[in-house]
């Protein structure tokens, strides 16, 4: 019979008989190998810090969502250079959300991972989850009491619901945390920010000719952030001889 088989189809057979051999092989003597390998699919391991969730169900569940986020977001040119999610899909920022959520009430505050919880937050409150965000913020605070860094992104995420309850709350976080970090020019100037929301353009132009020169020259485009859109309009003489000062300082200074 194999002598009415075409040489051709006769090598494919034998050679497709070769590997399921093989792999049936490998998959014989390495089977507990392969099995501690399937099982790390049920447990995380992020940054260096190892959890799990309630069940494997769960936790196979909650590694698609965030491998799906992460994956997206080294896809995108715009977030892997910034690190800022413009780009982010909504169905990704819901899935980060219901991801952080869980992470935050099921994972033991040992195992957790604090770098992650501020950019999750960050990413909600970019992405105007401000609610999920605040979640976030209150319950770092909640273990970090008086940190400077959290409450600023606190009052930032303030700042842009728009509101002006929310805002006064700002209000009395910038101050304190410029009281705590006078030096600080990123709490001065968003301080700024925040002052020149509730109208109180005095302050606000008070602050913003304190802010040091090397900060403009980082962020070159501080003057045209939209919280000081009415300070330049309502104090336009005031507003414009700062930014004029600034910008003659740091072309002297590249000058020089």
């Amino acid at each position: 019979m194999l002598e009415n088989i075409n040489d051709v189809v006769l090598i494919e057979i034998i050679s497709k008989s070769f590997w399921i051999i093989v792999i049936s092989i490998s998959i014989f003597c390495f089977k507990k190998q392969l099995g501690e390998l399937l099982s790390t699919v049920s447990s995380f391991n992020i940054a260096g810090s190892n959890f799990k969730f309630s069940n494997k169900k769960e936790n196979s569940k909650q590694y698609a969502l965030l491998g799906d986020i992460f994956f997206e977001m080294l896809g995108n040119r715009n977030l892997s250079d910034n690190v800022i999610p413009y780009s982010i899909s909504e169905r990704s920022i819901t899935n980060l959300s219901e991801f952080l959520h869980k992470y935050l009430n099921e994972i033991p505050f040992q195992n957790q991972e604090i770098q992650l919880l501020k950019n999750g937050a960050l990413i909600l409150a970019r992405k105007q989850r401000f609610e999920q965000a605040l979640e976030i913020y209150n319950y770092l605070l909640g273990k970090f009491k008086g940190d400077v860094d959290l409450l600023n992104l606190k009052a930032l995420l303030l700042l842009n619901t728009n509101e002006k309850e929310n805002v006064l709350k700002a209000e009395q976080i910038a101050d304190f945390i410029l009281q705590q970090s006078p030096k600080n020019p990123l709490f001065r100037f968003n301080r700024v920010l925040i002052k020149s929301f509730l109208e109180k353009f005095d302050e606000a132009l008070s602050e913003l000719g304190k802010i040091d020169i090397d900060y403009f020259r980082q962020k070159q485009k501080s003057f045209d952030d939209i919280f000081l859109q009415r300070l330049s309009v309502e104090r336009e003489t005031e507003f414009n001889k700062i930014k004029a000062k600034v910008e003659e300082q740091l072309t002297n200074k590249d000058r020089s």
